[in-house]
């Protein structure tokens, strides 16, 4: 077995789960306005389908520093596949909470396979760790990027296909996952060196890069969500068929991709600090598009620099994560850090519903706009701004 090859196999379940995640996230907004339901309705399925990451990411932390990757990885995998056969079966008879159910389940195994990625890199991968960082989320990219537009064109054909095609992807990858390596593993009921999540916390609080990107991370999630929660509803306000909602939504993907293929190149060139600043500062200029630009390429315009800047940021922010925590402790700061970053969106998500249900979605578009603007301002703000060069491992 080539020593690459575990990464490889690692790589393809990121992808996997990230994929599942990915169309189920892009339907159930699709198939509620073909209901007739409007911006609430949308926004409460996207919260509940993002609280995964808020209930499953500490136990997940545990877990990833406690179990083999590979047993990790396979149960989560197993989670998303029972999830996705709720989410057929419940589609097929319209009924949303069940299948907002669904998409929790979903979200809560990629949440899992995320953690676990994040604390599996350092031992499968030589360092500099931005190139294998990269490699994971350019694969988690590709999903983003062909998951709106797969969902757009299931939903119009089936609204069971969005979590049949999902399941095909698990089923893909599944013999892969299942010959990762297990020699990282702790017995199982071993507690790991670190007396757990409140020390794993207090490292991230008392480590200023950390404490900073963070921060940074709570204030993105909570603009992106609140966005999220809003845009399939203003672009169908605009005109646009669901294909062309799922076309314009895949402009997010295309900056994730390019953004991952970029990553190894501009980090080894650009400092580490300019690259935390890009990631929210082109975030703001993709939500001014998004709320002053009617058309589809404007929109998905937007979409591609919320895509880019963020991937930029996130290979830069994982790399600054495994460079500074402890062997034994990655798997918990990374939950910590998870549940910080993407337990909020929920919090965004409802936040933005509430709003566009009481002063219209331009409301909820400010709002997105002041978070992203915090969010950069929390990095200018700290020492993770001015990093000039990875700290070493």
């Amino acid at each position: 077995m080539s020593a690459s090859a575990p990464l490889h196999r690692l790589t393809a379940a990121a992808f996997a789960a990230h994929a599942a995640d990915q169309l189920v996230f892009a339907a159930l907004p699709l198939l509620a306005v073909l209901l007739g339901h409007g911006p609430g309705v949308v926004g409460v399925l996207v919260g509940v389908q993002s609280s995964a990451w808020l209930l499953v990411s500490l136990p997940a932390g545990r877990w990833a520093d406690r179990l083999a990757t590979r047993a990790l990885v396979l149960r989560a995998l197993m989670l998303s596949l029972a999830g996705l056969a709720v989410g057929a079966a419940s589609a097929g008879v319209e009924a949303v909470a069940m299948t907002a159910l669904s998409g929790f389940a979903v979200a809560g195994a990629a949440a899992a396979v995320a953690i676990a990625t994040v604390a599996a890199v350092p031992r499968l991968a030589p360092p500099p760790l931005a190139r294998a960082n990269a490699r994971v989320e350019l694969a988690r990219a590709a999903a983003s990027l062909g998951a709106p537009l797969c969902a757009g064109l299931l939903v119009g054909l089936d609204a069971r296909l969005p979590f049949a095609a999902a399941a095909a992807v698990i089923l893909l990858v599944t013999p892969a996952a299942s010959r990762l390596p297990d020699d990282d593993a702790r017995p199982v009921g071993h507690a790991a060196p670190s007396t757990g999540l409140r020390d794993a916390a207090a490292s991230i609080w008392s480590e200023a890069r950390l404490r900073a990107v963070a921060c940074c991370a709570v204030a993105w999630n909570f603009g992106f969500f609140a966005l999220a929660g809003v845009f399939v509803p203003l672009a169908a306000a605009r005109g646009l068929s669901s294909a062309t909602i799922g076309a314009v939504l895949s402009g997010y993907g295309a900056g994730l991709i390019l953004g991952a293929l970029a990553a190894p190149r501009v980090l080894a060139r650009a400092a580490p600090g300019a690259v935390l600043v890009f990631g929210p500062a082109s975030s703001i200029l993709g939500a001014a598009l998004i709320a002053a630009a009617p058309q589809a390429v404007a929109l998905a315009a937007g979409q591609f620099l919320l895509g880019l800047g963020p991937m930029l940021w996130m290979v830069a922010r994982t790399g600054l994560l495994q460079s500074v925590t402890r062997p034994d402790q990655r798997g918990q700061v990374a939950a910590v850090m998870q549940v910080s970053v993407f337990g909020v969106r929920p919090l965004g998500a409802l936040a933005g519903a509430a709003l566009s249900a009481a002063g219209g979605i331009e409301a909820t578009l400010a709002l997105a706009l002041a978070a992203f603007t915090a969010s950069l301002v929390v990095i200018l703000a700290s020492p993770a701004g001015a990093l000039r060069r990875a700290p070493a491992q």
